[in-house]
């Protein structure tokens, strides 16, 4: 088990003694730099040419680092978006975020859509094929396909998104394509990087409402016996299962992606409380959350497993979105940033935690018109002039949008 540091400062200021430029060359620096991350990031995934989703990500000795978002959406707003020029192109969207993604190890996302096909567009979250390329050239590596959006195109639309995943070189997670493979590996994911065994579980509490045919509880890993009632019986059973297969990988890091708790609500409950134990004491070292749509807390939990030995793991319960364009979402999201390490007594510890808030802009005039952003660069790029994709209005809010994600990751402790 890594060792967890009970609390790390998320967000520190970093003093710039550098000496400073003029705005002009700033700007053309920044956006240099932004152009050539681009490149470099989708060049480098095309010439690798990951062989298959298993294939082992090389880093440093003795180190792996992972960065994780949360949900990836689709609807017709960002179709539109994306079709402006004819065929699906989503890779200007991210424009302002590709180099967060590109340096990690393992980058993980919650995939809320479907790969379904080109024949079922009507259906609520379809996505073409295309955005799984893109996601992969940006620097995915492994997508939750566990969640709301698992079977809106059935179980034949499940498999189809498994596929596609696989074919644009990513693994996914918290689902199976048949009773074998569920039995053979429930859904589990691995990484090897750094000298160091990473593997992910995930589960989601629910599916949109709608319930697996009989035979077919395999295909998603759940965390509640009663997914399309009241979410009230915690699937215990099911959960440790998943999770005994998990430990006999022998991870070095064991990380669970949970679809959880309640959507636009970055408030967490006892029940949500009570899974995360449930995790720890099986042997999670780091819980990662989504579906509220909104950044919650980020907070060290300890729980005793049955030989009465205790584990600390990092839990945070909701990343936000990553990419939407609901406005209920408030446009926020993180990216989550862990690096872990090695030593050479094999005893790992968790060495890093960072993250960065997220911007989603909406410019009814940009091309394109939905585009995710690391906050801090959108307020520097437009503070250096660049407001050909920073608009007036989304300046205005960008602060206060880092203050409330801020607010909702960094609760501020009550004073007894």
């Amino acid at each position: 088990m890594p060792e967890i540091p009970e609390k790390q400062p998320a967000q520190s200021p970093r003093q710039d003694t550098r000496r400073k430029r003029s705005p002009v060359s700033t700007l053309f620096l920044l956006l240099g730099i932004l152009l050539v991350a681009v490149a470099v990031v989708f060049a480098v995934r095309s010439l690798t040419g990951r062989s298959d989703g298993a294939a082992p990500v090389q880093s440093g000795d003795g180190s792996v680092t992972i960065t994780a978002v949360g949900d990836i959406h689709m609807d017709s707003s960002l179709l539109r978006d994306a079709q402006a020029g004819g065929d699906y192109d989503f890779a200007p969207a991210f424009f302002g975020v590709a180099s967060l993604l590109a340096d990690a190890d393992v980058t993980v996302g919650n995939l809320e859509c479907t790969f379904a096909g080109p024949e079922q567009t009507d259906l609520d979250g379809w996505a073409p094929d295309n955005l799984a390329g893109t996601l992969s050239g940006l620097g995915f590596d492994l997508l939750q396909t566990a969640n709301s959006y698992s079977i809106a195109g059935g179980l034949d639309g499940l498999q189809r998104t498994m596929e596609t995943v696989t074919a644009a070189k990513m693994q996914y997670a918290g689902t199976s394509p048949d009773k074998k493979s569920y039995k053979k590996d429930y859904g589990i994911a691995e990484f090897e990087s750094g000298g160091m065994r990473i593997v992910f579980v995930a589960f989601t509490k629910g599916l949109g409402n709608l319930r697996l045919p009989d035979g077919a509880e395999y295909a998603v890993n759940l965390l509640y016996e009663d997914y399309d009632t009241n979410y009230t019986q915690v699937a215990t059973a099911q959960i440790e299962s998943v999770m005994a297969a998990a430990r006999k990988h022998s991870p070095d890091v064991l990380i669970a992606l949970v679809h959880w708790g309640a959507e636009d609500d970055s408030q967490h409950s006892q029940t949500q409380e009570r899974i995360a134990d449930l995790l720890v004491a099986n042997g999670a070292d780091v819980i990662l959350g989504s579906h509220s749509h909104q950044p919650g807390p980020i907070e060290t939990r300890t729980a005793t497993d049955e030989n009465g030995d205790e584990h600390t793991a990092l839990v945070a319960y909701d990343l936000g979105d990553f990419y939407t364009a609901s406005d209920k979402s408030a446009r926020q999201g993180i990216v989550l940033q862990l690096e872990f390490t090695k030593d050479k007594r094999g005893s790992v510890q968790l060495t890093k935690q960072d993250y960065t808030s997220l911007y989603r802009t909406t410019d009814a005039a940009g091309d394109p018109q939905y585009q995710v952003w690391d906050a801090a660069l959108a307020k520097k790029l437009y503070e250096q002039g660049y407001v050909g994709r920073i608009s007036e209005a989304d300046y205005a809010q960008l602060d206060q949008t880092v203050a409330a994600i801020q607010a909702s990751v960094e609760p501020k402790e009550e004073k007894e």
